[in-house]
């Protein structure tokens, strides 16, 4: 137990070094960069066919027992592979083997995607580390999951990644994007300090649903407008709508120099819906620099397969 706590704490600590020094060198990490990123309503990209096909079936084989899983949400269930020891010692090793090959590979590639605008928030050299890595799955009752943003509990988070690998996942649902229609920054702003008041709000409305394919990579980047929802199962669903997901973080020195407090600071005033002055100003900010940040990749960016 101390040891796999050791390598769990040391893989967090350690992440994928510097933004500026991560590169597309693998197979899989060029087939992922190779896939355009979308920018409206936010940065974020699908890429298909990730993993080769003998990794994907075992990966199948390996899946740890339900017992290994804590509930995340109703009827939805995670398997930390940070924190948590799976205690199967073949599926603990392979899933280690795997964050530390295939799980770093589609990080970084991920990283690189969305280079432009953490590089812009957080210079070049900033370092890129786990948040969280983990194995999530559903079963039929699942309900959904109601639009939502990561930024509110952690800003210093910058991407999302989930790793679709069910084959037939007949009735499950993949993620949907969602968008507050109005232009104005500063509404936009207020919505965004609006926390968990964004289900079925005014003027929010789905843009797009991720359909849930096999070794489909949908991957986001984390800012206060990045809204997104799952539906619930529907009564037919089979299959376990099972997940690889990566939540991607910069060290907290980073958010006290952003914003001027600590995480647990920023985390106590957003935690509730707020009019807080220094909240909207904080938000107005980030919103603004991550539109002026998407007008120029768009101005600038080269064709790729989408």
């Amino acid at each position: 137990m101390r040891h796999w706590n050791l390598f769990s704490l040391l893989l967090a600590r350690k992440g994928l070094g510097s933004l500026n020094s991560l590169a597309a060198r693998s197979s899989v990490q060029k087939r992922i960069t190779d896939y355009a990123v979308e920018t409206e309503p936010y940065p974020y990209f699908v890429a298909d066919k990730v993993l080769p096909a003998p990794v994907l079936q075992a990966v199948h084989e390996h899946w740890p027992a339900r017992d290994q899983f804590g509930l995340e949400i109703a009827h939805n269930y995670v398997c930390d592979l940070l924190h948590h020891r799976i205690d199967d010692d073949v599926q603990r090793k392979f899933w280690r083997e795997f964050v530390e090959s295939y799980g770093h590979e589609i990080a970084a590639a991920a990283s690189i995607q969305f280079r432009p605008w953490v590089a812009d928030r957080y210079g070049e050299e900033i370092e890129i580390r786990f948040a969280k890595i983990s194995l999530m799955e559903s079963d039929p009752e699942y309900a959904g999951h109601g639009c939502h943003t990561h930024h509110y509990h952690d800003p210093g988070w910058i991407g999302t990644l989930l790793l679709y690998l069910d084959h037939d996942a007949t009735g499950y649902p993949g993620t949907t994007i969602q968008r507050f229609g109005d232009s104005d920054t500063r509404a936009r702003a207020r919505m965004a300090a609006a926390t968990l008041q964004w289900y079925a709000a005014p003027g929010m409305t789905e843009v797009v649903t991720v359909p849930y394919a096999e070794n489909r990579l949908f991957a986001f980047l984390d800012s206060p407008v990045s809204y997104h929802s799952v539906h619930a199962a529907k009564a037919n669903a089979v299959g376990h709508r099972r997940v690889f997901r990566i939540h991607l973080t910069v060290p907290a020195s980073a958010i006290k120099t952003l914003y001027g407090v600590s995480r647990r600071r920023y985390q106590s005033k957003r935690r509730l819906p707020t009019e807080d002055a220094e909240v909207i100003a904080w938000l107005t900010r980030d919103i603004e620099q991550l539109d002026q940040r998407s007008r120029q990749y768009r101005s600038g960016s080269k064709h790729r397969r989408s």
